[in-house]
């Protein structure tokens, strides 16, 4: 069965994350302005060779609409995972 994904792109201090696709099945939230956290997502852009992965950062205003069962207070403390299931 074929599945269809919309596609939406997120905004962030005036450039856009990055773009979001259909059948991106992963989604890594980290914090935008941690240098540890930029240079994780860095690497993590090397390995991802096959674009399965969407990386924004927690301080876009749409993460804590998209991801509600987070708290809010979990993203500044760790890099969040969300798989196809949620």
């Amino acid at each position: 069965m074929r599945q269809t994904f919309p596609v939406v792109r997120f905004v962030f201090g005036g450039q856009a994350a990055d773009a979001v696709g259909p059948g991106r099945p992963w989604t890594v939230v980290y914090d935008g302005v941690c240098k540890v956290c930029n240079r994780s997502v860095s690497l993590l852009r090397t390995w991802d060779r096959r674009g399965e992965i969407e990386v924004i950062p927690f301080q876009n205003t749409s993460v804590l609409s998209r991801f509600p069962w987070i708290p809010a207070g979990e993203y500044a403390k760790a890099m969040q995972l969300i798989g196809p299931g949620g």
